[in-house]
């Protein structure tokens, strides 16, 4: 985790603390004080590296992430 960037890493953490059922990507934010969008983001990445899984609620809805066991 030390060549995390800062932003993935709070996103991360945040993922790892929140309810077996994840976190909807506008709660991450607010909790992290940044842009949905920024998050989204993070989020995405983490996905991609494999770190969290994003579940989709639909067009117009935020995803729901949670972090990899």
């Amino acid at each position: 985790m030390d060549s995390v960037p800062p932003i993935r890493r709070r996103a991360y953490g945040f993922l790892a603390s929140a309810k077996e059922g994840g976190a909807e990507t506008t709660d991450v934010a607010n909790a992290l004080s940044l842009p949905t969008v920024t998050v989204r983001r993070a989020l995405e990445d983490l996905a991609a590296y494999d770190l969290a899984v994003r579940i989709s609620q639909g067009q117009g809805k935020s995803d729901l992430c949670r972090a990899r066991d």
